[in-house]
C-alpha cells in the first residue's frame, strides 16, 4: 500500500490563526495528505503567520529558516506560508525556497491553488471520501473576519481588511458538525467579535449566533472573544445572562488606563467609561472571570500616563491581563513613533506585572475549598492521574482525579491552591 505523504501546520499568532490552520488541516487531510507527528516528519509544512507583534513574526522567519535548511538538504518539505505577513509583503521575492503563499482569507478560497500544487507534488495520491472537522473537544469558530478600528497601533485592518460577518446559518452547520465530531466547547471568534453582523442584511449579532448554536445537545459551553470594550453593551450582556452553556468569561482589552494615550490609540473610550463597563459586567456575573490586555510605552506615554494605567488596574483588578511593550508596526498610523526608551518598556512591563500578579494570586487563592467545575483539556505531562483543564470563568485548573477522564469531560473540583497564573485542586468524590 502506497504511504500517504504527511504535512505539518505551525501556527503563530491569535486564536483565529489557529482556527485557520484547523481547517487548513482539514483540507489538506481532504485532498490526500495525512497529519505528521513534528515538522521534521511533513512532507509540506505550512506556516500560518502573524505580523500584529515583532515577536511573532521572529518566530516566524526564524521557523521559516528551518524549514529551508530541511529543504536544501533533503529537496523536503514543500513549503506554505499563509496568515497575515503575506497581506504586507511578498513572501516569495528572493525566497524561490517558498512554494506557496495565500493569504489571511479564508482558506477555501485558496483549495484550487493547494489541489493543484499536491497534485502536481503527489501524483495519483488517493483522496479519501470525508472531509469532516477533526475530533478535539474545544474547537473554534470564526465569525467575522477583518477589523474597521483603526487602533494607531494595529495593522490588524490593513492586513485582514474590513470586517465580513460570517452567515449565521452556515456556522451553525459547521459547529454542529464539530460538536459531532467532539467538540464540547465552542469559541466564537473575532478580531471584535461583538461587531458581528452589522455588515449583513437584515442585521444580526452575535448573540443571534448564540442562540442559534444553544439548543445543540451535545455542546456544552460555548465562548467568544475578543469584545471592544466600546462594543459591549447591556443589552447583549443581559441577553447571555439567561443562557447556561454561556461562560461567565469575558476577555476585554483596555490597553491603557490614560484618556489621552486611549485617544492617541483611537480606542474610542474613556478609562471612566472602561471600569463602568466591567462593573456592569459583574452586576450580571458577579463571579465572572475578566481578563484584559495592555500596551506600555505606547508613543508619548509619560510616567504619569502610565501610573493612570496602574490605578486602572487597581480598580478594575481583572483576573488576568497580557501586556506587552509597545513595537511599531508596518501600516499603522503609528509606526514612525517609538519614543519612550525600551529600557523604561521594560521597568514598565515589570511594575504592570508585578501589581496585576498580586491581584490575580489574591483572587485565585479566595476560590480555594470551593468547588469549581471544570472541563478536561489534556492529560498532565507528570501522569500520576494528574490532567490540565479549564473553568466556566477560563482558568488553568491543574487537578488530580483517580480515575480515568478523557478531553471533554467535565468534572466537579475542589480548589486545594492557586499561583496567579491557575488553580489546583481534586475532583471531588474521585
Amino acid at each position: 500500500m502506497k504511504k500517504r505523504p504527511t504535512f505539518f501546520i505551525k501556527t503563530f499568532g491569535c486564536q483565529m490563526n489557529r482556527d485557520d490552520s484547523s481547517e487548513m488541516g482539514r483540507l489538506l487531510r481532504g485532498l490526500g495528505l495525512r497529519p505528521a507527528e513534528s515538522d521534521a516528519d511533513a512532507d509540506l509544512v505550512h506556516i500560518n503567520t502573524c505580523c500584529v507583534r515583532q515577536k511573532a513574526e521572529d518566530k516566524f522567519f526564524s521557523f521559516l529558516g528551518v524549514q529551508r535548511i530541511r529543504k536544501e538538504k533533503h529537496g523536503r518539505p514543500i513549503i506554505g506560508v499563509g496568515g497575515c505577513i503575506p497581506e504586507k509583503e511578498d513572501l516569495r521575492a528572493g525566497r524561490q525556497f517558498v512554494d506557496y503563499v495565500v493569504g489571511a482569507k479564508h482558506p477555501q478560497v485558496y483549495m484550487a491553488e493547494l489541489a493543484a500544487l499536491i497534485q502536481s507534488e503527489f501524483p495519483g495520491l488517493d483522496v479519501p471520501e470525508s472531509m469532516g472537522p477533526e475530533a478535539t473537544a474545544s474547537a473554534y469558530q470564526t465569525v467575522i473576519r477583518g477589523c474597521t478600528n483603526f487602533c494607531a497601533y494595529c495593522v490588524v485592518p490593513y492586513v485582514r481588511g474590513p470586517e465580513i460577518s460570517e452567515d449565521p446559518f452556515k456556522m451553525r452547520d459547521e459547529i454542529a458538525a464539530k460538536v459531532e465530531a467532539g467538540a464540547r466547547e465552542i469559541t466564537l471568534l473575532g478580531q471584535n467579535v461583538l461587531a458581528y453582523g452589522y455588515d449583513l442584511k437584515p442585521r444580526r449579532t452575535l448573540l443571534d449566533v448564540i442562540e442559534l448554536i444553544h439548543d445543540l445537545p451535545q455542546l456544552r459551553r460555548i465562548r467568544f472573544v475578543t469584545s471592544h470594550p466600546a462594543w459591549v453593551k447591556e443589552e447583549f450582556v443581559a441577553g447571555i445572562a439567561g443562557m447556561e452553556k454561556v461562560c461567565e468569561h469575558f476577555h476585554v482589552p483596555f490597553q491603557s488606563g490614560d484618556d489621552d494615550v486611549l485617544e492617541r490609540m483611537h480606542r474610542g473610550y474613556t478609562a471612566a467609561e472602561y471600569m463602568e463597563m466591567i462593573d456592569m459586567i459583574r452586576e450580571y456575573y458577579p463571579g465572572a472571570g475578566i481578563t484584559a490586555d495592555a500596551i506600555v510605552g505606547f508613543p508619548g506615554e509619560t510616567r504619569a500616563n502610565f501610573d493612570n494605567t496602574l490605578k486602572l488596574i487597581d480598580r478594575v483588578r481583572v483576573d488576568n491581563i497580557y501586556s506587552f511593550k509597545y513595537s511599531p508596526r508596518p501600516l499603522s498610523e503609528s509606526r514612525d513613533h517609538d519614543d519612550v526608551p525600551d529600557a523604561e518598556k521594560k521597568k514598565r512591563l515589570a511594575e504592570l506585572n508585578e501589581l496585576e500578579d498580586g491581584i490575580s494570586r489574591g483572587i485565585n487563592e479566595s476560590l480555594i475549598g470551593t468547588d469549581v467545575e471544570v472541563m478536561i483539556e489534556s492529560r498532565s505531562n507528570s501522569g500520576g492521574g494528574r490532567y490540565y483543564g479549564r473553568t466556566r470563568t477560563s482558568k488553568l485548573t491543574d487537578l488530580a482525579c483517580t480515575r480515568e477522564l478523557r478531553a471533554g469531560d467535565t468534572v466537579t473540583v475542589r480548589v486545594t491552591g492557586a499561583t496567579p497564573h491557575g488553580i489546583q485542586g481534586e475532583v471531588a468524590g474521585a
